[in-house]
C-alpha cells in the first residue's frame, strides 16, 4: 500500500481558499477574551445631563467601582466565583473570574460634583449633570 499525500488546493482551489480566508482572518472572524468581556454602553445626552448606560448583567451593585480622575470616568467591576462539590470519591473545583474596565472622556461642561448611577434589572446607569453656561470656573489671581 501507498502513502498518497493529499493536496486539496490542486483538488479545489476555490475552496480551499475560502477555508484559509475564513480561518486564518483574524480581523474579521476572531473573538477575543477582551471583546467578550466588555459589556455595551449607551451613551446619551439631553439639555441637562450626559446618560451612561452601561448592559452587566448577572451583577450586584456592589460588583461595580465608578470614579473621575483628570477629566475621565472610569467604570469597573471584578468578580470572583469558587464552586466546590465533595463527594465520597472525588472532590470537584471550580473557578469564574471576569472582569472589566470601561473609561470615557467627560466633556468640560461636565458637573463631576454631583454624578449618580444606579443598578437595576442588569443595567448599571450613571448620569453626569451638566453645568449651567454661567457656572463656568473663574478664579481670580490678585497680583503682589
Amino acid at each position: 500500500m501507498a502513502l498518497v499525500k493529499w493536496n486539496d488546493r490542486l483538488a479545489m482551489p476555490a475552496m480551499s481558499s475560502l477555508f484559509n480566508s475564513f480561518f486564518d482572518d483574524d480581523r474579521n472572524w476572531s473573538l477575543t477574551p477582551s471583546v467578550l468581556q466588555s459589556p455595551s454602553v449607551n451613551v446619551a445626552e439631553t439639555e441637562d445631563a450626559y446618560t451612561l448606560e452601561v448592559a452587566a448583567p448577572g451583577k450586584a451593585k456592589d460588583d461595580f467601582e465608578i470614579s473621575i480622575s483628570n477629566g475621565l470616568l472610569s467604570i469597573r467591576s471584578e468578580t470572583e466565583e469558587t464552586n466546590e462539590e465533595k463527594e465520597k470519591n472525588y472532590t470537584r473545583q471550580e473557578y469564574s473570574f471576569n472582569s472589566f474596565e470601561r473609561s470615557f472622556s467627560l466633556p468640560e461642561n461636565a458637573n463631576v460634583e454631583d454624578v449618580q448611577a444606579s443598578y437595576q434589572d442588569g443595567v448599571l446607569s450613571v448620569v453626569i449633570p451638566k453645568k449651567s453656561p454661567g457656572e463656568a470656573a473663574v478664579t481670580k489671581i490678585e497680583i503682589a
